[in-house]
Parts: structure tokens; C-alpha cells; sequence
């Protein structure tokens, strides 16, 4: 009570939600997703999250996120489902084979979420993995496999972008140290960090500037084909190890190491229409079992350069890229509509 007033704090609750996506991309393909939030708010709080994902690559997901706490959380999760994904062999530059792994997966651990923009997680997770030759030559063969691979990982995200879709200010770093081993035949263990940093910087009404970090090493014994750090393409996902590079196709290179470092600028053109200006430069080793080729970390840089013109539509940005390592080789152009689901 303030000067005969009464002030009562309260909490706006969440709204439960059902959404439908539309993702694709080229030398992907297309998917799509619909989806379902369900929360149950209070001090002991609940969310419902299910998915289901169907194109060229299928997948069904049940999660929950059960918390005590208001603005300091802290609780248990859980997922469980069965997904598909693609993975690319490049080989000088060519695409020599396409994989699919089809698999099916629960992932249950711990959170803590101190506000709304950070989150310290720490989880397990066990999979039944199925890696098969979708197209490619006979030699693609010798890396399918199929078992049980199991992880345990720590996380840390930090989020204070200003817009999901094409930000103009704020920072995002998302850092993970995964350990998975495997049972039965496969004889698998790996381990290492994976961390990516993304900050924008407005320098006035309609336009940013653009900088990234990116970095990631992996080590163990009997390491598959898409256990492999991959670079290349203009996405990253950190929990499939994949990482953005503007001048490289998707999945172009298959690699132990590297560390990335870009610089851009974005200009809002007009209403929900930017241009971004990119330029990032990298250097990346051991690229192990998979080809002949011994490269080593800071002996070896690659340098790329991507021009995007984004629209940011209803049902996701529409995203047209065309991108060069000025290497003498064709630029790459890509092109997605919808938002990222994977």
C-alpha cells in the first residue's frame, strides 16, 4: 500500500499455442512442421511441447519442461521421439553421397534459468541411430553403421536478441561440452566443446553491424561420418555439430577442429526487406578418416564472402544467398523459405 493505493504484483500467464511452419532449403529439401506449447503456469510450473515434422525427412517429438520458480527457475526436462536428418560427402568440392540417419532418441536432464536470457542445462541422452547410403557411390557404403550411441552433455545459452527471425541488436552464445560413448559393436567414444557467439550492433534506425565467433573440437576413437564437426552452409546447430561458413556448401567439410571468425553489415531497405554483407574467414585440421587430405589448425585458412537479401515474411523469412571463396570455383547460391525447425 502506497499514499492509500494498493499495488499487487501479479504474473501474466502464457497462452497455449499451435503453430505450423514451413522450412526449405536448398540442398536440403523441405519440411514441414506442426506444433504445439502447452503451459501451465504458477510458481510450480509445466510445458507441453509436441512436434511433428514431415517432407523429406520425417520426425515426432514429445517434450516437457517442469520448473519451480517465477523468475528464477529451476527444473527437470525431457524429449523423446524419432527424427530423420541428412548428411552430405564432399569430396574436391563435389557432393559424392548423400546419408540419411533415422533415429529414435530420449534426452532427460536438469536446468536452471536465472532470467529470461540465460540458461545452464545439463542432460543425457540415448539413441538408437540407423546411418544408410540414400545416394552415392559403392565406396559411401563403408561408413553406414547402426547401434546405440549414448551423451551426456553441459550447457549454456545466452540469448538478448531483439527478433528470432533477422535481428538488428543483441547477442546470442550458445556453448556445449558433449561426451558420448556408445554400447554393443560400434566401439565409439567422442568428446570436445562446441561454442558459436553472434552479436549485432545497431549503428543507427536501419542498419547493423554483424560479428561472429565460432569454434569447436572433437577427439575420441572410432569417430562416424556425422559424429564430425561439418562446416559449411549459412545455419548453424549446434547440437548436430553443424556450422555456419558463407563460400562453403552444406556439409562441405567433414573436420576434427577449426575456429571462425565473420564481420558484416545489415541494411533495412524497406518494410521487412534487409540486405546483409557478409565476410568470415577460417581455419580448420585433421580432417581424420574421411578423406586423404592432412590439414592442420592456423597452416591452413579459408576466407568466404555472402550477400543475402532477406524478407521477413509471415510465415518466415524468405532468404536468397549467393556466396564465394574466390577460389576459382562456381559461387554458391542457396535459397530458404520458412523458419529453421531442425
Amino acid at each position: 500500500v502506497k499514499n492509500n493505493t494498493l499495488y499487487i504484483n501479479g504474473e501474466t500467464g502464457h497462452l497455449n499455442t499451435i503453430g505450423v511452419g514451413l522450412s526449405y532449403r536448398s540442398n536440403y529439401g523441405s519440411t514441414i512442421n506442426l506444433g504445439t506449447d502447452m503451459y501451465f503456469n504458477g510458481k510450480f510450473g509445466n510445458i507441453i511441447n509436441f512436434n511433428l515434422k514431415f517432407g523429406d525427412y520425417l520426425g515426432l517429438d514429445l517434450g516437457t519442461y517442469s520448473y519451480y520458480g517465477r523468475s528464477n527457475k529451476v527444473g527437470v526436462f525431457t524429449r523423446f521421439g524419432y527424427n530423420e536428418s541428412p548428411y552430405y560427402f564432399y569430396k574436391d568440392y563435389k557432393k559424392v553421397a548423400k546419408f540419411l540417419s533415422k533415429e529414435l532418441f530420449l534426452n532427460f536432464g536438469i536446468f536452471t534459468q536465472p532470467n529470461t536470457k540465460t540458461m545452464l542445462s545439463y542432460g543425457i541422452s540415448s539413441k538408437i541411430v540407423n546411418f544408410d547410403t540414400d545416394t552415392g557411390s559403392i565406396e559411401a557404403k563403408e561408413f553406414e553403421y547402426s547401434g546405440n550411441i549414448n551423451k551426456t552433455y553441459l550447457r549454456f545459452k545466452y540469448d538478448t536478441l531483439d527478433s528470432l527471425t533477422v535481428p538488428m541488436q543483441g547477442l546470442k552464445a550458445d556453448l556445449i561440452y558433449n561426451f558420448s560413448n556408445s554400447f554393443g559393436n560400434l566401439n565409439t567414444s567422442v568428446y570436445g566443446p562446441s561454442y558459436y557467439l553472434k552479436g549485432y550492433k545497431s549503428l543507427g534506425k536501419n542498419s547493423s553491424l554483424l560479428y561472429g565467433l565460432s569454434t569447436a573440437v572433437i577427439r575420441g576413437e572410432n569417430i562416424k561420418a556425422d559424429q564430425y564437426i561439418k562446416l559449411g552452409g549459412v545455419y548453424n546447430n549446434i547440437e548436430s555439430n553443424e556450422f555456419e561458413f558463407y563460400g562453403f556448401n552444406f556439409h562441405e567439410k567433414s573436420i576434427k577442429e577449426f575456429l571462425s571468425m565473420s564481420i558484416g553489415l545489415r541494411y533495412k531497405l524497406f518494410y521487412s526487406t534487409y540486405l546483409t554483407a557478409k565476410f568470415n574467414m577460417t581455419t580448420f585440421g585433421n580432417e581424420g578418416n574421411l578423406t586423404s587430405e592432412k590439414l592442420k589448425m592456423l597452416k591452413n585458412f579459408s576466407k568466404g564472402m555472402g550477400l543475402s537479401l532477406i524478407y521477413d515474411s509471415p510465415i518466415g523469412p524468405v532468404e536468397f544467398t549467393v556466396s564465394d571463396t574466390f577460389k576459382k570455383r562456381k559461387p554458391i547460391a542457396t535459397f530458404s523459405i520458412g523458419y529453421k525447425l531442425d
